[in-house]
């Protein structure tokens, strides 16, 4: 079992661009962001042995283990930088695995995420989603007792804004970290309103209880 990451991605912005990425973001995925090559999904690593060799590359066909060949290997890396799949989505996701457990609130002119990732948080697939769309604002908390770490970025115009780091102390939980975020947003809110009046006007900030 992987060590886990809770996330939170709130987005706001003109109504418009708004119900544009609640439709697009429907499921929230790593995959549909920043897609894998095909050629990692039927590619199987561990260790496993067959006709008593040991292998940690193989596909299943027909019920059978057919280990993925040192030159296969090589192509893979020359041209992903990685030969699996677990190796691809580190690099190119930040986290092993899709989005777990994804859960949505909408609000008037906010909509919320919040999901689970292995190992770490999904910080490129959220830069991913900040470039396509710079007119909506996108604060990503994210944090988890497991990985021992936490944060939250602000992303606006599709640049990385605003970064708070928080360090975990004995005692400190998840749940604490509910009210740093929405001080931390509360914060800073309206001196992004002040900056970027066209991205804010004829919005109301809505509080997530």
């Amino acid at each position: 079992m992987p060590n886990w990451c809770e996330n939170e991605l709130s987005v706001s912005g003109p109504a418009e661009e708004l119900k544009e990425f609640r439709e697009f973001a429907n499921p929230l995925s790593a995959n549909k962001l920043i897609p894998m090559p095909e050629e990692f999904k039927d590619i199987e690593t561990g260790l496993t042995f067959i006709d008593g060799v040991k292998y940690t590359h193989w596909r299943t066909v027909e019920g059978k283990a057919i280990p993925v060949s040192e030159e296969e290997k090589k192509a893979l890396h020359e041209k992903y930088g990685a030969c699996h799949a677990i190796d691809w989505a580190h690099m190119n996701w930040g986290t092993i695995w899709d989005f777990i457990d994804c859960k949505v609130e909408e609000h008037s002119n906010m909509v919320v995420y919040r999901f689970d990732t292995a190992w770490g948080p999904p910080v490129p697939v959220i830069e991913n989603i900040a470039e396509m769309y710079p007119n909506l604002s996108f604060l990503f908390s994210f944090g988890g007792i497991e990985i021992n770490s936490s944060g939250s970025i602000f992303y606006v115009k599709g640049e990385r804004n605003l970064l708070k780091h928080i360090e975990y102390r004995t005692g400190f939980y998840v749940e604490d970290l509910k009210d740093l975020d929405y001080n931390f947003s509360d914060k800073y809110s309206d001196s992004l309103r002040k900056a970027f009046p066209e991205m804010y006007s004829g919005t109301k900030h809505v509080a997530i209880e």
